[in-house]
């Protein structure tokens, strides 16, 4: 039994390195010659670009046009101190899967020692902040030669440096957040609504653009249309989108923030929000203790659409999170496959940002009550506790549908959602079988703050799905190879709007059960 808790807590071997190479036409097997030659070749990389480029210059007035003035013998960089609760969330988000550093130390036991060493560990990072010293022994980093393809020549291979998993994920973001030190609160918020009386009643989105954005709604629209055309000149470079992540790539490596160069200089103050283009929020008061992606799967929606947006932006900017909208829009009139849409939302999100978490939200669900808070805490999560069609109660105890959430590591773990489902019913059991199989807990909201009503006009249920039945009973089989691992697609159409990010996909069916996303 020791052992067993012993090698489910320790880290898995990496896979060797290789038996033979190739140096200057000279095939070496010997560990300390590969070894040896590998560490001259990847140390003398510089040298031969600089040989082949031309000489460095050593004049630093080339390459840096403003120079600081004043006395500069003191330097102090003046950086927000790094929170517990900032170390907190990012080992609580660590994946299981991140390979480990020279010290062998995995997540896992980082996890289960977070009691214990937590004080120490912010005591490190913010002494390193103020002094500028760093652990030496933090800075050593394993190297892994990865093979990239051809023969065996040690040219075809590229270095991989991984850090202890603490160092990997311990970086502030400081992005949105200069000079701030106090981390947005999770409990007694202020100025929360408890119950409100929702309307449901049709609204158009210019007039929800309104009521959100007020006198600032013709700036936000030059903007904007500003990104949008910075965007479009930055795909004529750009073949393919991100398409899926392999398993034993770091999590941190998955997302190629393919928008975040343009969206930097694209933000707008609107009172105490920072707003970017798509519907992305970032608090300016406080450092923003999750950073939420709204996926809504979507298709024929219109009327729905502005309504869900205007409930949920004013209260998660009242819960005081970091969050954006994503509109997975299934783009033809084949069967709505809702799990797929999820898929494409969570992968195309990582895009724009690294998301700690995914909240999945149906768009005729709104929910009742600001207490119903949409951190990332005690996921896998529930949302919903009871909807008004069925009197305040969910429709059965199982019941994980409608608006769950998801940190970004547990989507990958359960190898995202399946995309065999095509009509309606059927893939929110599959994501419980899914979590539950993973040895995830789930946690689910209880009592009137989990109260949603849903609209009820222009509502048009998709067909059933025939076989949802059959699929339910073979989920096992299907689990490794049906989800965010099999899921290959050419970029969608991706549409920054005003108030959300819409990502329109064509998706198909392949006839051995098999799905694909094409243009």
């Amino acid at each position: 039994m020791m052992w067993k808790a012993l090698n489910d807590i320790l880290p898995h071997k990496a896979s060797p390195s290789p038996s033979s190479i190739t140096i200057d036409d000279e095939v070496c097997t010997s560990v300390n010659d590969i070894a040896n030659g590998f560490n001259k070749y990847f140390t003398g990389v510089a040298a031969k670009l600089v040989d082949s480029n031309g000489t460095i210059c050593n004049d630093e007035s080339v390459y840096v046009e403003d120079k600081p003035t004043g006395d500069c013998s003191n330097p102090v960089l003046d950086l927000p101190s790094i929170s517990s609760e900032f170390i907190c969330r990012e080992i609580d988000l660590m994946s299981e899967k991140k390979a480990t550093g020279l010290d062998d130390i995995g997540s896992k036991i980082l996890k289960l020692a977070k009691p214990a060493i937590l004080s120490s560990l912010v005591y490190i990072m913010n002494l390193s902040l103020r002094t500028g010293v760093f652990p030496d022994l933090w800075k050593e980093a394993k190297v892994v030669p990865l093979h990239k393809g051809g023969d065996m020549s040690i040219n075809n291979f590229r270095p991989i440096a991984i850090l202890p998993v603490y160092e990997q994920n311990m970086q502030p973001d400081t992005e949105h957040t200069e000079g701030l030190n106090t981390v947005c609160p999770e409990f007694d918020i202020p100025d929360l609504v408890r119950e409100r009386k929702v309307n449901l009643s049709e609204v158009s989105l210019d007039e929800v653009e309104l009521m959100l954005l007020g006198d600032r709604l013709n700036d936000v629209k030059r903007l904007v249309i500003k990104t949008n055309n910075l965007i479009n000149q930055t795909r004529v470079s750009a073949s393919t989108s991100f398409v899926s992540c392999d398993h034993a790539t770091s999590i941190d490596q998955c997302g190629n923030n393919y928008y975040k160069e343009v969206l930097k200089s694209s933000r707008m103050l609107i009172n105490d929000y920072m707003y970017t283009p798509g519907g992305i929020w970032t608090p300016k008061d406080c450092l923003p203790r999750w950073k939420v992606a709204i996926v809504i799967p979507y298709r024929d929606r219109p009327f729905h659409l502005p309504i869900i947006i205007r409930i949920l932006t004013p209260m998660l900017k009242r819960q005081k999170l970091e969050f954006g909208f994503y509109v997975a829009e299934q783009a033809n009139d084949l069967n709505f496959n809702r799990a797929m849409l999820m898929n494409v939302g969570f992968l195309e999100a990582l895009n724009f940002s690294k998301w700690d978490c995914f909240i999945f939200h149906d768009v005729d669900h709104v929910p009742l009550s600001d207490y119903n808070y949409y951190g990332c805490s005690g996921m896998p999560r529930h949302f919903l506790s009871g909807a008004d069609r069925w009197n305040y109660k969910i429709l059965y105890a199982n019941f994980f549908g409608a608006v769950t959430g998801l940190t970004r590591s547990q989507v990958f773990q359960i190898n995202g959602f399946p995309n065999v489902y095509w009509g309606w019913g059927g893939e929110d059991d599959e994501i419980r079988m899914r979590v539950k199989e993973a040895k995830l807990d789930i946690t689910r909201v209880k009592g009137p703050r989990g109260y949603y009503n849903c609209i009820e006009h222009h509502h048009h249920s998709a067909p059933k799905n025939k076989e949802r039945f059959h699929l339910l009973q073979t989920f096992r089989q299907r689990l490794k190879i049906d989800g965010v691992n099999n899921l290959r697609y050419s970029k969608p159409k991706t549409m920054l709007n005003i108030l959300y990010t819409n990502i329109s996909v064509d998706i198909q069916q392949l006839t051995d059960g098999v799905s694909t996303v094409s243009n």
